[in-house]
């Protein structure tokens, strides 16, 4: 009998012995899931707050950029971001100040997208997709300008 419950303490010992690292191991997954979703929160603010606004912060759309879930969004979203961020840098010449967005996307000038907001230019592209870049010339840019 006692050499059972000798067994049984040592049983007992080993279990806990190993139960240390698999808890250790719990919380570190806990702890990654918890700043995942912490980033994951981040992102979906950042992109709620730039998004509709028609010259959002130009520190925000780069910094919708960096994150993991911004290169996992539809490409044209991505576009999207990436064209709004070029248009900051162009400098309109003296002609190009005189034309409105319409003539300006007609002509592919980037500087259309200066006072639309990302989610109208993310339309656009995917209806330039679906329907070709002609026809949504024609039919369609002024729904959105």
């Amino acid at each position: 009998m006692r050499e059972a419950i000798i067994i049984l303490n040592y049983i007992a010992g080993i279990s806990a012995f190993l139960m240390i690292p698999l808890l250790c191991f719990i919380t570190i997954i806990w702890r990654i899931q918890l700043r995942m979703d912490k980033v994951d929160e981040l992102y979906k603010t950042i992109k709620e707050s730039v998004v509709d606004e028609t010259n959002p912060n130009r520190k925000d759309l780069k910094a919708l950029t960096r994150f993991k879930k911004f290169r996992k969004d539809i490409p044209e979203f991505k576009k999207a971001v990436q064209q709004k961020l070029k248009s900051y840098n162009l400098v309109p010449t003296t002609i190009e100040k005189t034309m409105s967005p319409v003539q300006l996307y007609k002509t592919n000038n980037s500087l259309w997208m200066h006072n639309v907001s990302v989610s109208t230019i993310k339309t656009i592209f995917i209806l330039e997709n679906k329907l070709g870049k002609d026809v949504v010339i024609a039919e369609h840019i002024d729904e959105f300008m």
